[in-house]
């Protein structure tokens, strides 16, 4: 009976749009410009991060820690004589779904980090949140651990939703 109380909350972390390993891009026609981006463990498939919420605890605002911790890896590199400014961005505007159709927003999701190089925050709910701006020539890598807020009653189920990550230099 306890996991029919239960709610799980899924967050699916996607860089760009294949499954969570190193994608290479090279923009804006010069050759040595070059975008690296990293979500998550190497190898295929997507990682998932679980929130597992007991029944006796559901909506009482205790935020629950999300497993595991997400590896973020960005680099951008271009000529030193053209200097350009990198954008790590989120998407978390479509919620958690459940089967029965309910929705948990990304908005009741936050981060730490390791770090600090990417800042600890909560998604915004929206397609283009910017996460870090930087100059090129750079790479940083943060570990993230997600937390859910845990401050609504919803209905119990499987939660499943996506953020994908997008590393951009014009």
């Amino acid at each position: 009976m306890k996991g029919r109380y239960q709610i799980f909350l899924t967050a699916v972390l996607l860089s760009c749009f294949l499954p969570a390993h190193a994608v290479t891009i090279v923009v804006s026609g010069l050759p040595n410009d070059q975008l690296r981006i990293r979500v998550g463990s190497t190898g295929s498939g997507i990682n998932v991060v679980t929130f597992n919420v007991p029944v006796g605890q559901i909506g009482n605002g205790v935020p629950i820690t999300g497993t595991p911790q997400i590896l973020v890896r960005v680099t951008a590199r271009s000529a030193v004589a053209n200097s350009k400014t990198a954008t790590l961005t989120a998407n978390s505007l479509t919620p958690m779904m459940s089967a029965g159709g309910d929705t948990i927003p990304f908005t009741t999701i936050n981060w730490t980090t390791s770090d600090g190089d990417i800042p600890a925050g909560a998604f915004d709910g929206s397609n283009t949140q910017t996460l870090l701006t930087f100059q090129n020539s750079r790479s940083i890598e943060n570990t993230h651990t997600f937390h859910y807020s845990n401050v609504n009653v919803v209905p119990t189920g499987t939660y499943t939703g996506r953020v994908t990550y997008t590393l951009s230099m014009p």
